[in-house]
């Protein structure tokens, strides 16, 4: 559905002018990507492979996490 607004401007008679605009709304197509939690991924790849990426993403962050609490831990124990 497009929305169509016209103005039309006519000056005098005289000299026979007439301005007319015509701006036309085109809807956004719709965005085939993933949204989850305001993060949007769009590869124009299928959901299913965004999700995947997604999901190592979340693999790689959860690993280096437990190898800096591993690191952390050493850390802390030799310093006892």
């Amino acid at each position: 559905m497009t929305d169509t607004k016209t103005i039309t401007i006519e000056e005098s008679e005289e000299e026979g002018t007439v301005v007319t605009v015509e701006q036309t709304m085109v809807p956004d197509p719709p965005a085939e990507s993933l949204e989850i939690g305001g993060v949007r991924l769009n590869t124009d790849l299928p959901w299913y492979a965004d999700a995947l990426i997604l999901l190592v993403l979340i693999a790689l962050i959860y690993i280096a996490k437990k190898n800096i609490d591993k690191w952390f831990e050493e850390k802390k124990k030799k310093e006892k």
